[in-house]
C-alpha cells in the first residue's frame, strides 16, 4: 500500500499544486496499480508545529494551490 500525500512540502517545495499531487498519484497508480493507491491528504490544520521540531523552512500555514 502507497499512500499519496497532499502536504506540500512532499508535494513539491517550490510550487505545489493539485495538479503536481495527481502526477504523482498517477505515477504510483503506474507502478503499483490502483488497488495499492491509498490517499493520505493529512489535512492537519489543527496540529500546532514547534518550528524547533520541523526545522527553518517550515510556514506555519503550508498552502497547496489548484
Amino acid at each position: 500500500m502507497i499512500g499519496v500525500s497532499f502536504y506540500p512540502g512532499i508535494v513539491d517545495k517550490e510550487k505545489p499544486s493539485l495538479e503536481k499531487v495527481l502526477q504523482h498519484f498517477t505515477h504510483i497508480v503506474e507502478i503499483a496499480e490502483i488497488k495499492h493507491v491509498m490517499i493520505g491528504a493529512d489535512f492537519a490544520d489543527y496540529i500546532a508545529w514547534d518550528p524547533e521540531e520541523v526545522g527553518p523552512d517550515f510556514k506555519s500555514t503550508p498552502t497547496l494551490r489548484g
